[in-house]
């Protein structure tokens, strides 16, 4: 323990807090927005729900898994396969080498968005889906997104330090 943490980092050891006492509910067919600047840890948060991060503490619940009863950071190997492949769907900021080359970044997203969906997951985490395209193929990207929530009934995780994409899409931040 030694003194306060001077940005994220702890002045004493240089151990670097990304995502600190976050605590959230996602509940059904609902879109909750995460919103903050940029190094605040939201991307850090939605790659430690989607297995691509390990977390170093804390616990997150799924409804159906265990009945929401264990830790999905407890679960086996397999058992997070079947999370990834199944109860949850990823859109990550930069689809790059996702999707082929030589699709807009407009399509790459929609194809991304498509593959999240394919296994009809419970859970859809959008990390920063419309960062970087010009505003009409942004448009485009969003309305998909209000289809499929409209359409699927599915919870929504949007991360985003666009005020107006939340403000959108979001029913609560």
């Amino acid at each position: 323990a030694g003194g306060k943490l001077e940005k994220n980092r702890c002045p004493k050891c240089g151990t670097v807090y990304a995502a600190n006492d976050i605590s959230l509910d996602v509940y059904p067919g609902e879109v909750l927005g995460i919103v903050g600047e940029s190094g605040s840890g939201k991307s850090t948060l939605m790659q430690s729900l989607y297995f691509d991060l390990e977390p170093t503490a804390g616990q997150a619940f799924l409804q159906n898994f265990h009945e929401g009863k264990k830790s999905i950071w407890d679960a086996s190997a397999a058992e997070k396969r079947h999370i990834k492949n199944t109860l949850m769907g990823m859109v990550y900021q930069n689809p790059i080498s996702e999707a082929p080359r030589n699709f807009s970044g407009g399509m790459q997203q929609r194809v991304q968005i498509s593959k999240a969906l394919a296994n009809n997951p419970s859970l859809l985490l959008l990390d920063e889906v419309t960062t970087g395209l010009d505003l009409s193929v942004q448009a485009r990207v969003l309305d998909l997104i209000r289809k499929i929530r409209a359409r699927y009934g599915i919870s929504i995780l949007l991360v985003s330090h666009d005020l107006a994409v939340i403000r959108m899409l979001a029913d609560r931040t």
